[in-house]
């Protein structure tokens, strides 16, 4: 029965990280995490793209592979949005005004267009008031339509004010950077200025820097307490299997321990991603 149950889980597991972010027919990226609901964008998206992501895919929280991608997306939202945000939209435009700076974007509708009531036909027994009346008529929705706004469905809208008008939300940053010698990540080992650096110690020293480093850091955090786990049980397959001489158990043991080395790779890459962004925000750094 404990067989089956770990077998359920890795495969139920495996199908959800296996998830495509898919809109309109598009591949956005894939869920990288299914347990603690996390997904990554592969490739560059608008606001409004990003928008209708995080409207098709509530509760999960979206990051971007590419750190420029996170930035431009950030910055096409400008001071003024024509949609109601969403949770993970309000997350990751607090989390960047947090580090640059500036203010969160106010949600401001279109102005619909109301239509003009039509001016009533009234019957007359005399033609020539009749005519009068149409002619008014016309004149009438001949000015509503010159004076009228564009629709919501029109591309082009009219900027009425100076207010409505995109400004950067990282006008000026409100946090200073914490100065210190750049990380490096070798063989598996963190170093500074040539000396080990132990992972917790690189995980506070992200902390307090202006940088995305302490989200990879937790993530490769993650990886290894949960790989841990997983190696327990890939070694009490193993034990059931010898003692027991249980084919299954040792092919379950095994296929544990490929996933284990998969998702050890998969840390490493967390923790050179993460001494990536830590030095990109040292200055003079390159």
């Amino acid at each position: 029965m404990r067989t089956f149950i770990l077998t359920l889980l890795l495969f139920a597991f495996g199908v959800a990280q296996g998830q495509q972010l898919e809109l309109k027919g598009t591949s956005y990226g894939s869920v990288t995490s299914a347990m603690y609901k996390e997904a990554k964008l592969k490739v560059a998206v608008s606001p409004q793209e990003f928008h209708d992501l995080t409207f098709a895919y509530p509760g999960l929280k979206i990051f971007f592979a590419n750190r420029m991608d996170y930035q431009d997306c950030m910055l096409g939202y400008g001071s003024v949005v024509r949609w109601e945000l969403t949770e993970e939209e309000k997350r990751n435009l607090r989390n960047f005004v947090k580090r640059n700076g500036g203010k969160m974007p106010k949600y401001r509708p279109l102005k619909t267009v109301s239509p003009s009531p039509s001016l009533p036909v009234v019957e007359s027994e005399e033609k020539t008031i009749e005519v009068e009346i149409e002619e008014q008529e016309r004149s009438v929705i001949i000015e509503n339509v010159e004076s009228a706004s564009p629709s919501i469905d029109s591309p082009v809208r009219q900027i009425e004010t100076a207010e409505e008008l995109p400004q950067p939300l990282n006008k000026r940053s409100s946090r200073e950077v914490l100065v210190t010698p750049p990380m490096k990540y070798e063989a598996g080992r963190l170093t500074m200025n040539g000396e080990g650096l132990p992972f917790r110690e690189a995980k506070a020293l992200s902390r307090v820097s202006d940088s995305d480093a302490l989200r990879h850091f937790r993530r490769a955090g993650r990886l290894r307490n949960w790989n841990f786990l997983w190696g327990y049980t890939a070694a009490l397959m193993f034990s059931t299997a010898i003692d027991f001489e249980e084919p299954a158990s040792a092919i379950i043991g095994a296929g544990i321990s490929g996933m284990v080395v998969y998702r050890e790779k998969l840390r490493s890459e967390a923790v050179d991603e993460a001494v990536f962004e830590y030095n990109s925000v040292l200055p003079g750094y390159e």
